[in-house]
This record gives structure tokens, C-alpha cells and sequence, in this order.
């Protein structure tokens, strides 16, 4: 949608330049001329000598707008009567962060999620290390502490597909509803999710040829609106990091767990993406912890070497398990197949973190907005 601004605020319009929900700003002169543009959907503007009148004036002749006033100083009649037109009233000099996510709840719905929703990235050391399973194997393990759950596949390269899913929609074709406004709220987006009986799951993307074509708006527009259904969102991220999509998982999650094995190409591997890629980028999550997957006591290199060449403290491992190809066959997750000790692992893992993400959720204390409204008005 396009906003219309008359305000002498300065920089407004870049405010807006990463938002999912808005195209572009106009500016005006006199706020009479947005009637000529329908693409305006909303508008901002400096109260000036504006009266209660005023507002009853405008929201007559522009009954769908959304508004927000910025006025100078506190105008508690003014206030009233803005807000009994559905026009939100702020302080002219109110911070960017208040403004923006007045915005975004106020007209678009969008709760604001803070640290009360756990995102966790799962990694791979190299192609094939396991993030796949250990993902969703970890969905499963979390769902029975009765928190709700999704899996987002954000490998590049693999799509993550399983037998005996019915896979109807990819990443990929979800990417091109968000990118072209298909997908307006986390109810139609649920729409393209797999109900994996107990937690949720989107199939990465299928199509290689797309693989590094893809930007972080879209993706971070579906993290915003997951955000408002989940209480842990995993991201399958992959072991090849050279895609926004792999990217834009990582710089969103707190928590990140890579996975490795305990051969040589998890150290050669991992190193190369470190110093010719990661450390290019802003990865500071809250928790980082390394998982060593099929593990085996008798492996040429242990798990004490694997964690000082990554640079990542051991959490645990997952043993090794023999018929894990074709319980992935008959199974689909190989939580599901009741091999005691692979589940005793993911559940020592998935145990680990609970506290980390019951910590954040015992962080809220009231909705966001009204604790923006007690700084805008205390």
C-alpha cells in the first residue's frame, strides 16, 4: 500500500523502506489530494490547526484511511476525538520504533513479537549433516511440551521432502504469494503449511534454478506474520549459506544449533563457509550450541575436536542409527520411529532449550501496544 505524508518530520519516508506492508510514500501538500490517488491507503500529518471538527470532516470524506495525527504537545480532547475516529494521535518527536509498530498493529494487525517467540536456526557443518531430521525431529519432541510448532524449510538446495507427506505447495511457490501480496495475514499463509500432527511444516524450496534469486523482504515478511501463530519457530536453514534465504534465517533466530558429523568435511567444509562468508555477516544469536549427529564412539574424530575447530560448545549427540535410511522411508521423521536411542537424544536437546524459550515467554507482561502507550503517554 502507499502512504501519503504531509509532515514537517524529517526522514519519515525511510522509516518505511524495509516494511512488508508498504510499496512507496507521496508526498502532499494539502491532504484533499489523496482522494485522487487510490493506491493511498493511509496517511500521516501534522495536526497544525487542525480541531476535532477537522477530524469528523475528514473521516466523513475518507471513511477506509487510515490516520495518524502528530501533533506537538499533548491535546487530551483532541486525543479523544481522534480516537473515536479510529485516527491514532502521537507526539510529533515519538520515536521511530513506537511509530512504526503503532502502524503495523494498529492497520495492518501485525502483533509485534519480541523475544516471546523462540526462532531457532538448524545448520549444517556440510551437505547431508542432518538439519533436516534433526529439525523436525526437534518439532515433535517441542509440540509434546504444549508449545505450538512450525518447520520452515530455508535450504537454498534441498527441499527437505519426505515420503508419505502430501506436499502440495514448496517455498518457492509460497515466496511468490508473499512477494506479490497473495498472502496478506498468517491465516492465508497457514493455508500452504503441512499439519504434521502436532506441529506444522513448509517444504523448502524445489526449484534449483531459484536458489539465489530470492531477497529478505518476502522471507521476513513470513517470519512477521509466523510470528503471530507459534510459540517456536524452527528454520531448516542447510549447511549452504550463499541465499537469503539461508541468511535471513540465521540474522532472525536467538538460538542456533549446528550440526555436524564427525568426518573430515565438517571441519573443511564449515571452515571455508566461515572465512569466505559467515563472518561477513551481523550472526550474533543469543544461544549457539553444536549437536554431533550419528555419532559413534570409534569415529577417527571426536567430538571435543569437532567443537574447537567450529568454535561452538557440544549440547549433545545423536547416535548413530543404523536403519535410519529406511525408517526415513517407512516413517517420514525419524523421532516417529521409536528407536529409544535417537528420541532419548532429541528429547535431552529439545529439554535443553525449553528453558530458553519458557524463559522468553515468561517475559511477557501485557501487550506490546499498551506498553508503547505508557511511554508515549506517561
Amino acid at each position: 500500500m502507499q502512504i501519503a505524508l504531509k509532515t514537517k518530520r524529517q526522514n519519515i519516508s525511510e522509516l518505511f523502506q524495509d516494511s512488508p506492508y508498504i510499496e512507496d510514500t507521496l508526498n502532499i501538500n494539502e491532504i484533499s489530494e489523496i482522494a485522487k490517488n487510490k493506491k493511498v491507503k493511509g496517511v500521516i500529518f501534522d495536526r497544525e490547526e487542525h480541531t476535532s471538527h477537522d477530524i469528523l470532516e475528514f473521516r466523513e470524506q475518507f471513511p477506509d484511511i487510515n490516520a495518524i495525527v502528530l501533533q506537538d504537545q499533548e491535546d487530551e480532547l483532541f486525543k479523544k476525538s481522534c480516537l473515536a475516529h479510529n485516527i491514532q494521535v502521537l507526539l510529533s518527536d515519538v520515536e521511530d520504533e513506537i511509530l512504526l509498530g503503532v502502524i503495523n498493529e494498529e492497520w495492518f494487525g501485525a502483533s509485534h513479537q519480541g523475544p516471546e517467540v523462540n526462532i531457532i536456526a538448524v545448520r549444517g557443518t556440510h551437505r547431508q549433516a542432518g538439519t533436516t531430521q534433526t529439525s523436525l525431529s526437534m518439532a515433535r519432541s517441542i509440540a509434546a511440551y504444549d508449545h505450538k510448532a512450525a518447520v520452515v524449510g530455508l535450504n537454498p538446495y534441498n527441499p527437505g521432502s519426505l515420503p508419505n507427506l502430501d506436499e502440495k505447495y514448496s517455498l518457492d511457490q509460497v515466496y511468490d504469494l508473499l512477494e506479490s501480496g497473495v498472502i496478506k495475514d498468517s491465516e492465508s499463509l497457514m493455508k500452504y503449511f503441512i499439519d504434521v500432527d502436532g506441529f506444522y511444516y513448509l517444504v523448502g524450496n524445489k526449484d534449483l534454478y531459484r536458489a539465489l534469486s530470492f531477497k529478505r523482504e518476502p522471507i521476513d515478511y513470513m517470519i512477521s506474520l509466523l510470528k503471530e501463530n507459534f510459540d517456536t519457530i524452527i528454520f531448516d536453514v542447510g549447511s549452504f549459506f550463499d541465499s537469503y534465504l539461508a541468511m535471513t534465517g540465521l540474522q532472525q533466530a536467538q538460538t542456533h544449533i549446528l550440526v555436524g558429523t564427525q568426518e573430515w568435511c565438517s571441519i573443511s567444509d564449515y571452515k571455508r563457509w566461515q572465512e569466505q562468508y559467515l563472518t561477513a555477516f551481523d550472526l550474533e544469536p543469543d544461544h549457539s550450541y553444536l549437536i554431533v549427529n550419528k555419532y559413534s564412539a570409534h569415529a577417527i574424530i571426536s567430538p571435543k575436536q569437532l567443537e574447537e575447530s567450529v568454535d561452538i560448545g557440544v549440547l549433545s549427540y545423536i547416535p548413530f542409527f543404523p536403519e535410519s535410511a529406511d525408517a526415513e522411508y517407512d516413517d517420514g521423521i525419524l523421532f516417529d520411529t521409536n528407536y529409544k536411542p535417537y528420541n532419548k537424544a532429541i528429547n535431552g536437546i529439545v529439554k535443553a532449550l525449553i528453558e530458553d524459550i519458557d524463559e522468553s515467554k515468561r517475559k511477557k507482561n501485557g501487550s506490546w501496544l499498551s506498553s508503547l502507550k505508557e511511554r508515549m503517554f506517561s
